[in-house]
This record gives structure tokens, sequence and C-alpha cells, in this order.
């Protein structure tokens, strides 16, 4: 029973005392009406991204062929396949950028300083990852990418796999 006070206006509802004859009046709801979630606001496709890292920016306009100018995220969505290998030296940590990348299928980024692989958790179409040679301890983030065919995990702190059952097929 959730109690119902009027804002002043009339209700309608017969829930407060000035639409009920005077006595407040209660509502019945169900015990497990879920709360209201506010609906997931669409990225603006022609803002300019921000990247967060420079080597990734650097991948990105290398997949585009696009040297200056604004990356937008209808830009993003068109890169399938991207290489951000730290091969002569540790180049990356931060993978956020990459979290609005949802078509890609290839993805390396072995090599680096990544330990938060969190961002990757949106990228479902990904068929190949290339992940070895980091700092990642916790794969729970990529437990929901189904799709994957080839993954590489090797040479990072790992100590549970259980998250990776759920991609054996």
């Amino acid at each position: 029973v959730v109690k119902v006070e009027c804002s002043g206006e009339h209700c309608a509802l017969g829930a407060c005392s000035a639409c009920s004859g005077g006595a407040p009046a209660a509502v019945t709801t169900p015990a497990t009406a879920p709360a209201a979630t506010p609906a997931p606001t669409a990225l603006p496709l022609t803002q300019a991204h921000i990247f967060a890292e420079p080597k990734i920016e650097a991948a990105v306009r290398e997949a585009l062929g696009k040297s200056t100018g604004d990356i937008t995220y209808e830009a993003l969505l068109k890169v399938t396949e991207l290489e951000v290998s730290g091969l002569f030296g540790k180049a990356i940590s931060d993978v956020s950028d990459l979290s609005h990348m949802t078509n890609l299928t290839y993805l390396d980024l072995s090599m680096n300083d990544i330990s938060d692989i969190t961002p990757l958790a949106n990228l479902k179409k990904l068929v190949f990852l290339q992940i070895s040679d980091n700092e990642i301890s916790d794969l729970t983030a990529i437990a929901g990418l189904t799709n994957l065919k080839t993954l590489y995990i090797d040479n990072n702190p790992i100590e549970d796999f259980s998250p990776l059952y759920r991609l054996t097929g």
C-alpha cells in the first residue's frame, strides 16, 4: 500500500483528501512494482568523440583514413578492425574509447598496460580478441561476448577463468 499525497492539483485518483472527500486514501500497488528507469539516451551520431587515449585515436584515424578533423560517434561505428598493440613498449592503459565502437569484429590490444577491460563488454560483434601481455586479472567483462571465436589472454595475472565458460560452444 502506497499513500499518495495530492500536489494541490485535482489528482483524479481519489487518493488524496481533496479527491476522496476529505479522508486520506491509499492506493494499492504491487509490492514488486519496479521503479521507473529512464530510457538510455542515444549518442548524437554527429557529435565529435573526445579520445582519452592518443594511441587509440591514432589507430582509429588510421583505420578510417582520416588524419585530421573531428571523429564522430557515427565514424566510430564504421571501424570493424582495430590494432592498438604496444609492440614497442607499454602504450595504453585506458580502453574506454572502445566502448562506443560496437561494430568491431577484430581487436588487438596485446602488449599494453591494460588492467580494466570493462569497456569491452559492449563489443558483442567481436570475433577475434587479443589481450595478451597486459595487467588483466578480471575477465568478467568479456563473458557476454559470445561471438568470440579467437581469444588470446596469455601473460596476464588471471586466476579465475570461470567467466569464459559461457564462451565455449
